[in-house]
C-alpha cells in the first residue's frame, strides 16, 4: 500500500518547536477538538517504542529522503499515523516502570482509535523539529511551531536539569553537513560546556535559526509564541483552531480555563516535567525573577539576532512587555 492510501484524508498535524516551549500544553488543547487523536513524541528515543516502530539512536533525529534508515522510518510513521501499535517491540528491551505504564496506557488507546474512532492524527513532538520538512512533505502534514522567549526557555531548561544533548547533534553527519553547517562551532561549544544557561542559549539559537528558515520556505506553516497564548489564550487558540481547521468547542474552552486560570500555581512543582496547569499570565515573566541580570545578559548575547526575529528589545526588561497582544500566528492557511 502507498503512503497516500494509509494516511487519512484529513491532513495530519505536527505540533513542534523546541523542548520547553509549550508543545505539550498546546498539543493537549488542540487534542480537545472533535475528531483529533494526539500521538505523543514518536521521535523521542526515551518513550515506549510500541508507539513508533523504529528505535532511535539519537535525539533530534534529522530525517531526509535518501538517508540509510529513511525507508524504515517512513514505514514506522505510516503505522503511527494509522494508530497501529507494535507491542512486540518491547520484548527484549529493558523498560523502566514509567515506560511500562506508558506502554500499557497506549495500547488500548491506539486500538480504539485505529478500529473505532479513526481520528485525525496530531503528532506532538518537539524532538521532531529538525525533521519537520521531511514529515510535512512526505505525509502532507499541517505544521505548527511553538516559540518561547529564550530567557524563559533557559530558565525552564535549567529548572528541569535537561541533559546535554549536543552529542546527539554531533553524531549526525548529514545534519552537520546540512542545516547545521553554519553552527558546527556552536554545537561543539554546547557539547563542552557544563553551564546549563549557556547550553540552553546555544541550543535555542541553533533551533530557532532553523525555524527562521522554515518561515521563509513555508509561509503557510503556523508559528505561535508561547507568551501570546499564555496572556490571551482564548483569542490565541481560536486563531490556531481556525488555521488548522479544527472545531473550538465548550470542552476546549473548559480545558483552557483549567490549565491557565489565575488560581493555578505560577510555576510547576519541582521535578514535574509536564505539569500544564499554570497561572499562565504570570508564568510568562517568571524567568525575569529567577535568572540573574548577568544570566539574562548572557542569554541575550548568545541568542542575539535570532531572538530579535521573534521578540523586541523591551521583552528582556523586567518592566517591559514580552507578549504584545498581537495574534500569535505568523501564518494562516489560505
Amino acid at each position: 500500500m502507498s503512503v497516500g492510501q494509509l494516511v487519512r484524508s484529513e491532513r495530519p498535524i505536527l505540533v513542534t518547536g523546541s523542548i520547553r516551549s509549550g508543545t505539550t500544553w498546546v498539543g493537549q488543547v488542540l487534542g480537545t477538538a472533535p475528531g483529533v487523536g494526539v500521538i505523543h513524541e514518536p521521535f523521542n528515543k526515551d518513550h515506549p517504542v510500541g508507539v513508533f516502530a523504529h528505535r532511535w539512536s539519537h535525539q533530534y533525529a534529522y530525517v531526509t529522503d535518501g538517508g540509510h534508515e529513511t525507508e524504515e522510518i517512513e514505514r514506522a510513521m505510516v503505522d503511527t499515523l494509522g494508530f497501529r501499535y507494535r507491542p512486540l517491540l518491547h520484548l527484549g528491551r529493558p523498560e523502566t516502570p514509567l515506560r511500562t505504564v506508558g506502554a500499557l496506557r497506549d495500547l488500548p488507546r491506539f486500538w480504539y482509535r485505529r478500529h473505532l474512532s479513526r481520528p485525525r492524527p496530531l503528532i506532538k513532538d518537539p524532538i521532531a523539529l529538525l525533521s519537520a520538512e521531511w514529515l510535512s512533505e512526505r505525509f502532507d502534514m499541517d505544521v505548527m511551531i511553538m516559540v518561547r522567549h529564550p530567557g524563559g526557555f533557559a530558565w525552564s531548561y535549567r529548572r528541569i536539569a535537561e541533559p546535554n544533548r549536543f552529542a546527539d547533534l554531533l553524531h549526525q553527519a548529514a545534519l552537520l553537513e546540512g542545516p547545521l553547517a553554519p553552527y558546527v562551532d556552536e554545537v561543539e561549544r554546547g557539547a563542552r560546556t557544563d553551564d546549563p544557561i549557556e547550553q540552553a542559549a546555544i541550543l535555542w539559537r541553533i533551533l530557532y535559526s532553523i525555524v527562521v528558515r522554515y518561515q521563509i520556505r513555508h509561509p503557510d506553516w503556523v508559528i505561535a509564541r508561547h507568551e501570546d497564548l499564555s496572556v490571551d489564550p482564548y483569542r490565541g487558540f481560536l486563531d490556531l483552531f481556525e488555521c488548522l481547521g479544527l472545531s473550538f468547542t465548550e470542552k476546549t474552552r473548559r480545558f483552557i480555563d483549567r490549565t491557565t486560570n489565575h488560581l493555578n500555581p505560577v510555576e510547576a512543582p519541582q521535578g514535574r516535567l509536564h505539569h500544564i496547569r499554570r497561572n499562565s499570565r504570570d508564568n510568562v515573566s517568571v524567568w525575569q525573577r529567577r535568572l540573574s541580570p548577568e544570566e539574562i545578559a548572557q542569554v541575550r548575547d548568545l541568542t542575539g539576532d535570532v531572538a530579535d526575529r521573534f521578540y523586541t528589545d523591551s521583552s528582556w526588561s523586567v518592566s517591559g512587555s514580552i507578549a504584545t497582544g498581537a495574534s500569535p500566528t505568523e501564518a494562516t492557511r489560505s
